[in-house]
């Protein structure tokens, strides 16, 4: 069993982050959103607890950082250690015969009840629920390290008609509990909630160690009370006790009872829906659910399968359509800013991406992003890029976490092979300031309405190489008449009239000599690069995919 322990003992890394930092007085609340927004099924869990009916106060919170001082520090710390002991459970809906969905129910169900009847027992009610929750973590060890011992466990159960911790110690020599305290050890836990843990399986009450008797007689009560309301499955076999026994068990009247296990009912039934949301594996990152809908209705999921088909030119190129119709349909009206914007792919279809992404604060997000390579494994990560940047956009007001958000996810679901340079900027209220983020982009191009040029150079690297990046914005204010150029790498390295590569000077050249508006410089631009010699005219496919972003300030 120790060898078990040291095996499965360890927390998901974003879950012992967050319960790292949640467990100090003194924690930063931005450090713990970047850390939340890494895992976005651990966001959205945290979005929907705090719009539950136990919390939301008649108000929809859309922000994570608000649904955060909503919980509190302590329930954030013991959301996340839930989700890190549910992550441990293999994502089988039955394994070792024991069904996954019932296992996580009955917890729940016993830590709803432990929370009720701690109210009576002057005990923590915040201890008691994690208890609840954390009191079969020694099981889902084993149905992770230890499956085929633990079916050899439950049908020793069933032959005798015992109690899983009496077929375990039969079996084993140790029980659940003991386990579960190793194991809550190894996760430096508090000693009076391994304690608890530990002892809640064993029938002699007497041998409870005095500072945790009552949170121990606590635990069992509602472990009675959940296997009597035949909410999930503990593992157990022996015959669950009546309503009556469980409730006299628990000090309860009839009609109390009654009341509280209706309460409890409903309450166990809305954690379920929250905690049981299971990340998507198709998009490598459950953050990207949240834009789920719009890329099924225009066929994205599908684009691998198609690209194997015999009419790969025919596929190729509904795919391309498909991309297209991706990209914004129309321009932003941005109070005091003019915008245009230009995506050509290289092959059918294109790593390059330009986007407008609703954001936090009734904002928009002004977004251009290169994935390395070409061709139909750039499109499908600059796909998954768009929609998990739309995700976080909503939840995450500070640009540069909500870069850095998107870098780790970027870096957890590809290999290091595959990244993307990005340029963010999102525009002050009143237009005349864009606070702009770049993650080892082509830095754009200022053009200052009376002729001055600046470059605005990476302020971190590109999203999907290094884990735990940060990012710096860079407020760049706009006066009246001032241009900002966004460009991929594409346009650059297009020949120009000379048939050489346009480079930057080239660029800032053909900017320079547009008209004063967005879309007469982007014109300009792409008739530079489309000025090929005709000697060259043979090969003069773009090498790379073209995008250009440019951002007006009205006169």
């Amino acid at each position: 069993m120790a060898e078990l322990v040291d095996e499965a003992a360890s927390l998901p890394s974003v879950a012992a982050r967050v319960v790292a930092l949640s467990s100090d007085s003194r924690c930063d609340m931005h450090e713990l959103v970047q850390a939340i927004l890494v895992d976005g099924a651990m966001t959205l869990r945290f979005l929907a607890l705090a719009n539950s009916a136990a919390f939301s106060r008649g108000q929809e919170i859309t922000d994570l950082r608000t649904a955060l001082v909503r919980l509190g520090l302590r329930r954030v710390r013991d959301v996340a250690l839930l989700m890190g002991a549910h992550d441990l459970f293999p994502r089988e809906a039955t394994v070792a015969g024991l069904d996954a969905t019932a296992f996580w129910r009955h917890g729940i169900a016993v830590a709803c009840w432990s929370r009720t009847l701690a109210r009576r027992h002057g005990v923590s009610e915040d201890d008691a629920w994690l208890a609840g929750i954390l009191h079969g973590i020694g099981v889902a060890a084993m149905v992770r390290k230890a499956p085929e011992q633990l079916a050899a466990v439950l049908a020793h159960a069933n032959r005798h008609g015992s109690t899983l911790a009496a077929a375990l110690r039969s079996t084993c020599g140790c029980h659940q509990g003991e386990l579960g305290a190793r194991i809550l050890t190894r996760w430096n836990l508090p000693n009076h909630l391994r304690e608890t843990v530990e002892f809640h399986p064993l029938t002699e009450p007497d041998g409870d160690p005095a500072d945790v008797c009552e949170g121990v007689a606590v635990l069992r009560a509602a472990v009675v009370l959940a296997r009597a309301g035949g909410q999930g499955d503990s593992g157990d076999a022996d015959p669950p006790p009546s309503w009556a026994t469980a409730a006299r068990g628990a000090g309860l009247a009839p009609e109390e009872h009654a009341a509280l296990a209706d309460d409890v009912a409903a309450e166990v039934t809305e954690l379920v829906g929250i905690f049981g949301m299971a990340p998507d594996e198709a998009t490598m990152n459950a953050t990207a659910n949240l834009a789920r809908a719009p890329l099924t209705r225009l066929g994205l999921e599908g684009f691998d399968e198609a690209l194997g088909r015999q009419d790969l030119e025919r596929e190729l190129a509904s795919a391309r359509e498909i991309q297209q119709r991706l990209l914004p349909r129309s321009l932003p009206e941005l109070a005091g800013l003019e915008i245009a914007a230009v995506s050509r792919p290289s092959l059918q279809v294109s790593g390059d991406i330009y986007d407008f992404v609703p954001a936090a604060g009734d904002r928009t997000a002004l977004v251009v992003a290169d994935v390395v390579g070409k061709g139909s494994p750039a499109a499908l990560l600059a796909a998954h890029l768009q929609a998990t940047l739309r995700a976080l956009a909503p939840v995450q007001s500070d640009p540069g976490a909500l870069v850095a958000a998107l870098n780790e996810n970027l870096f957890q679901a590809t290999d290091d092979e595959h990244f993307a340079t990005l340029f963010l900027a999102v525009a002050s209220p009143a237009g005349d300031e864009l606070a702009c983020v770049s993650a080892g982009h082509v830095p754009p191009l200022l053009l200052k309405c009376g002729g001055e040029r600046a470059w605005l150079p990476p302020q971190g690297p590109p999203v999907g190489m290094l884990p735990r990046a940060t990012y710096m914005v860079r407020p760049t204010a706009l006066a009246p008449g001032d241009l900002l150029v966004v460009a991929t790498d594409g346009v650059l390295e297009a020949n120009g009239p000379a048939g050489t590569p346009l480079g930057a000077d080239g660029l800032a050249a053909a900017a320079a000599g547009a008209g004063p508006r967005p879309d007469d410089v982007v014109r300009s631009i792409l008739a530079a690069v489309s000025e090929v010699p005709a000697r060259d005219r043979a090969s003069a496919d773009p090498v790379d995919d073209l995008t250009l972003l440019v951002v007006g300030r009205r006169s």
